[in-house]
């Protein structure tokens, strides 16, 4: 069900990215962003609430990195 970028959570974009990674079908450009992405949303390690301060970074980074009208496949 293919989705815009603008609706997708860090979680559905984490599969995303795993599942073109496992079966190939992503460009070199794309692999760079994802690696990018997750590097700079895993940099965020507080004690609690992991998921809503890595869903917050999510928010602020989505929008630097992606056309948002483009739509992913998830």
């Amino acid at each position: 069900m293919p989705k815009k970028i603008r609706d997708v959570t860090f979680e559905e974009f984490n599969k995303y990215c795993n599942a073109r990674a496992c079966d190939g079908q992503w460009s070199a450009i794309m692999a760079m962003v994802c690696i990018e992405v997750h590097d700079k949303i895993y940099q965020v390690k507080p004690l609690f609430g992991k998921k809503k301060a890595r869903e917050r970074k999510w928010q602020e980074i989505k929008g630097d990195y992606f056309v948002l009208d483009s739509e992913i496949e998830i």
